[in-house]
C-alpha cells in the first residue's frame, strides 16, 4: 500500500461527521483522544474510511488506535490492519 492509495481512501473530518451522523467536532475529539485514526496532510486532518463500515465505526477499532503507537506511519496502520499475520489466527481457523 502506497501513502497515496490511503490518501484517496481517506476524508475529511467534515465528511466523516456526516458518515458517522455526528459533528465535525466530535470527529476531531475522536482524533485528539486517539479512538479514530487520522494524519495530516496540507494541514489538513484525514482519516482513511477503513475504520468506517455502514455509517459506523468498525467495532472495538477505538480501542485498538488508542493503543497504536503515536508514531506509527499511516501506510503501515493501513497494511498492519489489512495484512494477515499468522500469528494471529488461532487453531480453529
Amino acid at each position: 500500500m502506497k501513502f497515496a492509495t490511503v490518501v484517496e481512501l481517506s476524508a475529511k473530518a467534515v465528511h466523516v461527521a456526516e458518515l458517522l451522523g455526528m459533528t465535525p467536532s466530535r470527529v476531531r475529539q475522536l482524533i485528539a483522544t486517539r479512538e479514530l485514526n487520522s494524519f495530516s496532510l496540507d494541514r489538513k486532518r484525514m482519516i482513511p474510511l477503513f475504520q468506517i463500515r455502514n455509517q459506523k465505526l468498525v467495532p472495538n477499532i477505538v480501542d485498538v488506535n488508542r493503543e497504536l503507537p503515536d508514531a506509527m506511519h499511516s501506510v503501515a496502520i493501513y497494511n498492519w490492519y489489512h495484512l494477515e499475520n499468522e500469528e494471529l489466527f488461532t487453531d480453529y481457523e
